[in-house]
């Protein structure tokens, strides 16, 4: 009886902690500006107009400047957040779905984008991340004028395979589609890994059709300089 009393309540404490939905973020609680999916187009690519090149040393980091944004971009509880659109037409919000939602609730870790919550209910659904203002990885890879150092490059990478090992030991288990776009960077320049987990309800980029494309791709054949 004892035995059965103790898998009873870590049932019932697992099942209140799912049906909580501490995930869940209301519309109204969301500051969208109304050019949500027209997000401005920031590129570390317009520092190409610098007539002189320079190269990006661990300790002079800072000198990457400006912010790029490539995603849509609102307020939460006066935290700067990105916006991914959910694309599932109906949302069932299943048990499972719950469980995975409240799984990517849980996941805290340096290397890895924080999972804010979901809106489900409002006239737009989407999902809240942490917004990281100095853009992709594959951004700063692909663009000529900047000359990464060793020790930045080690940094970065040993970032990368922090922020997996986490992902890889987490209830999450794998993320599914890494890449240079989806690893992006902070303030503070560490790099974090994105748009792991709910692989099933998260939104293609600015509704573009092709599997292949991105937001970063989408915007950088878009911006005008």
């Amino acid at each position: 009886m004892a035995i059965g009393s103790i898998i009873g309540y870590h049932h019932y404490k697992a099942e209140t902690e799912i049906n909580s939905m501490t995930w869940k973020i209301m519309y109204d609680e969301v500051t969208i500006p109304e050019s949500i999916f027209k997000p401005s187009c920031i590129s570390l690519r317009s520092l190409a107009k610098r007539q002189s090149q320079f190269t990006l040393a661990s300790d002079d980091i800072a000198s990457l400047g400006e912010e790029h944004i490539f995603i849509p971009v609102g307020v939460y509880k006066s935290t700067r957040v990105a916006i991914k659109p959910i694309s599932v037409e109906p949302l069932i919000i299943t048990r499972s779905l719950m469980l995975e939602l409240k799984r990517m609730k849980d996941l805290q870790h340096e290397n890895l984008v924080k999972f804010y919550g979901a809106c489900v209910d409002g006239p737009r659904r989407f999902l809240l991340t942490e917004y990281c203002p100095k853009g992709s990885l594959q951004e700063i890879l692909e663009n000529n004028q900047i000359q990464l150092d060793w020790m930045f490059k080690i940094s970065l990478m040993q970032d990368i395979v922090r922020g997996m090992n986490y992902l890889h030991n987490s209830e999450i288990r794998f993320h599914g589609n890494l890449k240079s776009s989806n690893c992006v960077v902070d303030s503070r320049f560490n790099l974090k890994v994105t748009d792991f987990g709910l692989q099933n309800i998260r939104k293609k980029p600015f509704d573009i059709d092709d599997a292949n494309s991105n937001a970063y791709n989408y915007y950088g054949r878009h911006q005008n300089f």
